[in-house]
């Protein structure tokens, strides 16, 4: 039989997480022994048991096996069991279950505090033997305009290993990068993984998320997208020994970026690092003739959002790309979060007339 959301499993949940009973740092794990405690000492508090589960098949509910997805236990939600619960309802395509597991995890966050897995433009699922990861955000912690969060490495890790057996990841990337060490731990992650890699670029693979491209077994770039390559930057405070030593490991960074362009495109490794030291921004044409991409597509999948170069420090990013981002809509550009900076303001200004 379908499995069908346990709507008040999900209102038991929210509960929970209201009351502060989760724990969103412990590995998951649900053993029979657990659904044992949740049955209660005379093993037929179904009740109970019921209400720990998101997924249901109409079965008799006094079976164990009528019910799927657990959520947590000893009388807590566990962030860790609502994100295996994302991974396989996607696989299994219980599209209201992944809904519902998606919802709470957002709650959870907002308890938490945390900025790992809330960004709008991070989307990581599997359908059979497929799967498709949405990089549409900055690479690491993020911090934008709104203080979106960026996508990291660590979670991105417990996303892939989620996915379980799949021989086809469609990765799609539309960012414009971020942090160094976690855009390289997730190529690093990518090209080791024994599926076929496919990236495609629908609009923007800049900096890091260019990196991150390389990881492809196939590269793909629309017919409008872009990419930039360019040398490692950070900021130095300190001593002259102290920024001395800065220099010298952004200048290892930008060599190891510099190999991981000219061994997956073939270009020689000086030709690389010349267009890393000039900001060097390309048209998708240009990035297939340099070898940083195998097939420029028909433009059919439209990007998430788009992103200011300014607001990231690109000194010569094309007016081209320049007069895009003005020309979107602020809340294309920024989806969720401008409606909600709005709707702070609406209120900051009702305040201010009642004062």
């Amino acid at each position: 039989m379908a499995v069908k959301l346990n709507h008040g499993a999900e209102g038991h949940a929210k509960s929970l997480i209201d009351a502060g009973k989760y724990d969103d740092t412990s590995p998951w794990s649900f053993e029979a022994a657990d659904g044992d405690k949740l049955l209660g000492p005379n093993g037929d508090d179904w009740a109970e048991y019921r209400q720990w589960f998101l997924g249901e098949d109409g079965g008799p509910s006094n079976e164990k096996g009528t019910y799927s997805y657990p959520y947590g236990k000893s009388g807590k939600v566990y962030g860790q069991g609502l994100r295996a619960i994302r991974s396989r309802a996607s696989t299994n395509g219980a599209t209201d279950v992944f809904d519902a597991a998606g919802r709470l995890l957002d709650q959870l966050n907002k308890k938490t505090g945390a900025k790992d897995k809330a960004g709008a433009y991070y989307r990581m699922r599997a359908q059979g033997s497929t799967a498709e990861i949405f990089l549409y955000q900055e690479i690491g912690d993020g911090g934008g305009f709104f203080g979106d969060p960026g996508i990291r490495a660590e979670f991105f890790a417990q996303d892939l290993r989620a996915l379980g057996k799949v021989s086809q990841i469609n990765c799609r990337i539309n960012s414009p990068g971020g942090n160094v060490f976690e855009g390289m731990s997730i190529y690093n992650l990518l090209a080791a993984h024994p599926a076929q890699v496919v990236c495609h670029i629908d609009g923007l693979a800049a900096s890091i998320a260019s990196v991150i491209a390389m990881a492809g077994d196939v590269i793909n770039i629309a017919d409008n997208g872009m990419m930039m390559v360019h040398n490692a930057w950070g900021v130095a405070v300190g001593t002259a020994d102290e920024i001395r030593e800065t220099a010298n490991l952004l200048d290892q960074l930008s060599g190891t970026i510099a190999s991981t362009y000219a061994k997956r495109s073939g270009t020689d490794t000086s030709k690389i690092s010349s267009l890393m030291q000039n900001e060097t921004w390309m048209t998708a044409n240009e990035a297939k003739g340099y070898g940083l991409v195998d097939n420029v597509v028909d433009n059919m999948k439209a990007a998430a959002c788009a992103f200011d170069p300014k607001r990231f420090g690109f000194r010569k990013a094309p007016q081209a790309l320049l007069a895009a981002v003005a020309a979107t809509p602020r809340r294309d550009r920024y989806a969720g979060q401008f409606l909600k900076a709005r709707t702070t303001i609406a209120r900051l200004k009702v305040l201010h007339r009642a004062a």
